[in-house]
């Protein structure tokens, strides 16, 4: 016989049933608490990060003929901003797909330049888009390199058709600097694709370990900092293993700089006059080692180049890495180092534009006189740091 559902019973099966559906209900709420916090908690640190991009006048340290202030912190904003994504990882990196649409340059630069370390072929895509479309030059350089470190179906043939549409090469052309600048960003893109897994990227390690406390901490008069660096040969370079003579360091741009190969090709020459003098030359450049070996191409490199990746060591020595934006890139201070043979820092000089330091023979002779009081005619105004010579 079957059972017969009283006005109470009845009631009483609806209040159970809403109980049961309010503790689901409940449980779904919790569980989405727990859930949404860490995800809300991610873009919200992704989007601090970014406003402090967004907060900085980059005005200043964003033309072609240079930064005269000394004291500009426009290269450490940059800098941590991208130490910070790095740290994150990949649970930023669809907030970095969206940053490639942001209204600010300096963003969708930082954003193409952290999907490059994080290497995730889900965000390949979007670079394509961006370097099809975006119309600022020095955010789709930075698009472009990211994904020939990405690589994946089509990266390699997207990279070629954009390379082919920046065909002005008529040097009195208005545009001709953009687009030469570009296809030679185009060439390093399609070298790292070429290279496959053969091509080791230490870049996104080099950026997370770096250190703000440990910025600009070489001063004149006292020890130099120790580091090791690695030279396009592979060979490990230790400065302290130097000491009993005098080592200059050389940061220099890129491959794409003639100032620096006429640094190379006067160092070239200079071999001997060194070796006499019992001096040791280290260039840097804040790059890994494949940017690197096309710097060294072509030179009788009788002295190491060292990649400075992240520009870890030239924030210690005060080159502010990514000050300047020379050739639509981020690039240190052209800066010259001199250590003598107690490992005391004797002499550093700090560009204010790209063509503004001393020869390599000067140098040499400043060291040999015990003379370091090297001014360049063309030297920007602005503030100094503190004395720069001891």
């Amino acid at each position: 016989m079957p059972a017969v559902l009283t006005p109470r019973l009845a009631l009483a099966a609806i209040v159970i049933c809403m109980a049961a559906t309010d503790m689901n209900s409940g449980e779904t709420n919790q569980a989405q608490q727990a859930a949404e916090p860490a995800s809300r908690k991610s873009t919200t640190e992704v989007q601090n990060v970014l406003q402090r991009i967004r907060g900085h006048d980059f005005s200043r340290n964003s033309g072609y003929k240079g930064v005269g202030d000394l004291t500009d912190d426009g290269w450490r904003v940059r800098l941590l901003a991208i130490r910070d994504l790095a740290r994150m990882g990949q649970e930023c990196s669809g907030d970095m797909v969206d940053a490639l649409g942001d209204s600010d340059r300096e963003v969708r630069t930082i954003a193409a330049l952290v999907l490059g370390l994080l290497r995730s072929p889900s965000t390949a895509d979007a670079l394509k888009r961006t370097i099809a479309t975006d119309t600022d030059w020095l955010v789709r350089c930075e698009a472009v390199m990211a994904l020939g470190r990405i690589g994946g179906d089509g990266a390699a043939e997207a990279i070629r058709k954009a390379q082919a549409a920046a065909n002005i090469t008529d040097r009195k052309h208005r545009d001709f600097g953009d687009h030469r600048d570009f296809r030679n960003r185009c060439d390093v893109a399609l070298d790292i694709l070429a290279r496959g897994d053969d091509y080791p990227d230490d870049r996104l390690a080099a950026y997370q370990s770096l250190d703000a406390a440990s910025f600009n901490r070489a001063q004149v008069g006292r020890a130099a900092p120790n580091f090791t660096l690695t030279d396009t040969t592979g060979r490990s370079w230790k400065l302290s293993d130097l000491r009993g003579q005098y080592v200059v360091l050389i940061w220099i741009f890129a491959e794409w700089c003639p100032v620096c190969h006429n640094e190379f090709h006067e160092l070239d020459k200079l071999k001997a006059d060194f070796a006499k003098n019992n001096v040791t030359v280290l260039t840097l450049e804040c790059h890994d080692t494949q940017r690197c070996e096309r710097m060294t191409a072509g030179h009788k490199m009788w002295w190491p180049h060292l990649a400075d990746t992240a520009g870890k060591v030239g924030a210690t020595y005060g080159v502010c890495p990514l000050e300047f934006t020379v050739h639509h890139e981020w690039i240190n201070r052209p800066s010259t180092v001199i250590v003598d043979p107690k490992g005391i820092i004797r002499w550093a000089y700090y560009g204010t534009y790209w063509g503004d330091r001393p020869t390599v023979r000067q140098t040499l002779d400043m060291i040999l006189t015990g003379t370091y009081d090297f001014v360049h005619p063309k030297r920007r105004p602005g503030r100094p740091k503190k004395s720069t010579r001891r």
